[in-house]
């Protein structure tokens, strides 16, 4: 957000929900420091803590995660080992009218 000169100092109070939704959906504690060191000019947050964002939530699915160690040795040979993946079905069509992804990676 711009600081322009000319244009009147209105504050506008923001919860911090409105705020991580306004921001594009970062972190709510980012979007607290850029108003409190003053980065974000024009808003001042109302007391309270971010609820519960459900745009969020399905954005970003749990996952385990990869280790950060390996388990076994790599594959010898190119084609030894093939990891595959399936996504979809999609829910608007691909413009070949497939709603399905399949990803294949040689260890």
């Amino acid at each position: 957000i711009y600081d322009f000169l000319g244009l009147s100092r209105v504050l506008v109070e923001l919860t911090l929900t409105e705020l991580h939704c306004r921001l594009g959906h970062i972190s709510p504690d980012i979007a607290r420091r850029l108003v409190n060191d003053g980065i974000v000019h024009g808003i001042t947050l109302s007391e309270g803590t971010a609820e519960f964002c459900e745009s969020c939530a399905h954005a970003n699915p749990v996952s385990k995660g990869f280790p950060k160690e390996r388990s076994s040795d790599r594959a010898s040979t190119i084609g030894d080992l093939i990891h595959s993946d399936l996504w979809g079905p999609a829910q608007v069509e691909s413009l070949g009218g497939k709603k399905y992804y399949v990803s294949f990676t040689d260890d």
